[in-house]
């Protein structure tokens, strides 16, 4: 059982290490302990579930920080985005770029993200 934790950037700290050990359970328990969850929190928690092979689980924490107001920043699609990439997710990835510049009309310029293999994706999808 996890007390209340007030130190955000202390539970932020502990959901990534957590979800990075395969430890989501743990990961969301700290989530979920949080007095308030800030955009690292969310950022750490659907990264979490990405390296994790759990899509379902981004989706609805997507969804949950929407319902709370949230409008999803360029860096929480970039993290959503390059965890996609990695884990060869290209449906889900597809999903989220999409949604990013159509809804969000967000745009990424950082060099971290491999935007090609989105971009053969997409040519390897339609085509």
């Amino acid at each position: 059982m996890y007390i209340l934790l007030k130190d955000v950037l202390l539970g932020n700290s502990l959901i990534d290490m957590y979800a990075k050990c395969g430890k989501l359970h743990e990961a969301r328990n700290i989530f979920t302990s949080l007095g308030t969850q800030d955009m690292v929190s969310w950022s750490a928690m659907m990264s979490g579930f990405i390296w994790n092979d759990q899509c379902k689980e981004v989706d609805q924490c997507f969804k949950n920080m929407q319902k709370q107001g949230l409008k999803a920043p360029q860096f929480i699609f970039t993290n959503i985005l390059s965890a996609c990439s990695h884990s060869g997710l290209l449906i889900e990835g597809l999903k989220y770029f999409k949604l990013m510049i159509l809804e969000h009309e967000l745009y990424i310029s950082n060099r971290k993200l491999d935007l090609s293999y989105f971009l053969k994706a997409l040519s390897t999808y339609y085509n």
